[in-house]
């Protein structure tokens, strides 16, 4: 009976939890502006883990639609200056934004919410007491002969025991969490049981940073070496796609995520906070046959930059006999080579697996995907398009793409590295401006499969005051 009834207590804590985390929920809790109404100094002095806290206590807002100009000076302030001020270096900065993202996580889709609220912790409690108890009942009435079967003895001992154990470690994830370390002050007996706890699960704990990459061509070609009906069957199932994502090394993903940074601080000042209401693309002026190309449909841009990326390092790199660097390039180059082939891959996967995050038209989208697919499947076994090289050559005279016919000859590792350069900062800001587009809530939904590039970008942005989160005008 106790531990039917620790089960219905633990039962109570979920349906309060995916309450609480629901629209309506995240709706109601955030409408009152005097729940943000902190004094900058306030802010200024408190410990890392209380400022994350009040950022995800904000980002409630933004998860169902509002924007910055609703919430009031206070959240303003506490989102923009106070990050400027506090967070100066680079390493402190991508500490708080993984410390803020995971806390939005534990917000909408665990019980962290719940355990910090005293009727929670007093749930909790009592669901562990009457665990116990039922153990030492069950020890008490088997000493009196109640109990004299061996296996269900042995059966109840390791349930009684696997329950107690796995909810002692849920009690120290809360305490070491950083929900708990936000409500202690600096020193003290709990804090530093905090502190020694933080480290164990820090240890063990792992969160997936989500940058998985999807070549379009690769895909075309792939589907049209398979027999038909297995990739109708594959289509029926919503594999088709799927099977052909693949996922980046970790640090690709800090790589492109410094590269965020250091854009963003050099931002005059002008164009951050409360002001700014619109981020734009301008094209390098390096490249200036894309500067109209920027001004049609984003998945126009994204489709034409990607093919025209995937063209170049297919020129230079694939195949050392045939491609214009005659010598092995420097590692500065392959790293510049692995940051465009991520970046476009990687927003590629967007386009196909997650259009929400993206400001296109899906069905724009996915009629350029079957456009690429039916002409690889009708070009096919001419000679000339057998590789990857001659299908991007033979596209592009069929479909014009911007730069993408360019003369093969021998390029210099100087030439290489600028036309590198531009490429990877065409993708970066593509990024910056499909991430401020992105509202809260379609990050909100993501962040229950793994913390993407896209969203991490779209945090940073909003204490940058980039993002349409602080436009004067709403949908909400």
């Amino acid at each position: 009976m106790l531990v039917f009834v620790s089960g219905i207590i633990k039962y109570g804590e979920r349906v309060w939890a995916l309450k609480s985390a629901s629209r309506k929920g995240l709706d109601r809790t955030s409408a009152n502006p005097s729940s943000h109404e902190d004094t900058i100094d306030d802010v200024l002095i408190c410990t890392k883990e209380s400022y994350a806290l009040r950022t995800v206590l904000i980002a409630r807002g933004f998860f169902v639609g509002r924007t910055m100009p609703l919430m009031g000076q206070g959240p303003a302030s506490t989102l923009w200056f106070c990050f400027k001020t506090k967070y100066q270096g680079r390493e402190e900065k991508l500490k708080m934004v993984i410390m803020e993202l995971g806390m939005m996580f534990d917000l909408l889709y665990t019980k962290a919410n719940v355990l910090q609220r005293r009727i929670g912790v007093l749930f909790r409690c009592a669901s562990q007491a009457l665990m116990v108890v039922s153990l030492v009942l069950f020890m008490i009435r088997r000493e009196e002969g109640a109990h004299n079967n061996k296996v269900n003895v042995a059966i109840t001992y390791t349930l009684f025991s696997g329950a107690i154990f796995v909810e002692t470690c849920c009690v120290a994830a809360a305490i070491a969490s950083p929900w708990t370390r936000a409500h202690l002050k600096e020193s003290g007996c709990l804090r530093g049981l905090s502190d020694s706890l933080f480290e164990v699960v820090h240890l063990c704990k792992s969160t997936a940073n989500n940058m998985s990459q999807f070549n379009l061509l690769d895909h075309c070609i792939s589907v049209n070496s398979k027999p038909r009906l297995f990739s109708k069957a594959l289509s029926a199932i919503g594999l088709d796609k799927q099977l052909y994502v693949h996922h980046m090394d970790k640090q690709c993903y800090w790589w492109i995520i410094n590269r965020v940074l250091e854009h963003l601080a050099t931002l005059p000042d002008e164009f951050s906070g409360v002001a700014t209401v619109h981020f734009t693309i301008n094209a390098p002026t390096e490249h200036p046959v894309w500067f109209n190309q920027l001004s049609t449909s984003f998945e126009q841009v994204l489709y034409g930059l990607h093919l025209y990326t995937d063209l170049h390092l297919s020129r230079h790199f694939n195949n050392c006999s045939t491609s214009s660097v005659v010598q092995p390039p420097p590692p500065e180059i392959m790293r510049l080579k692995e940051e465009c082939e991520t970046l476009s891959n990687y927003m590629m996967y967007l386009m196909v697996m997650h259009p929400s995050m993206l400001p296109v038209n899906t069905v724009a989208a996915g009629d350029l995907v079957q456009q690429l697919i039916g002409w690889v499947t009708n070009h096919s076994g001419h000679g000339a398009t057998t590789t990857k090289l001659a299908i991007l050559r033979g596209y592009s005279r069929t479909f014009y793409i911007p730069g993408i016919a360019e003369p093969d000859q021998q390029r210099s590792f100087y030439y290489l590295q600028h036309l590198l350069t531009q490429i990877k900062e065409m993708w970066v800001r593509l990024l910056m401006y499909a991430a401020g587009k992105c509202g809260g809530e379609v990050h909100a939904r993501q962040l229950g499969e793994g913390r993407e590039l896209i969203t991490f970008v779209w945090l940073l942005m909003l204490h940058h005051g980039l993002s349409e989160t602080w436009q004067l005008s709403s949908s909400f």
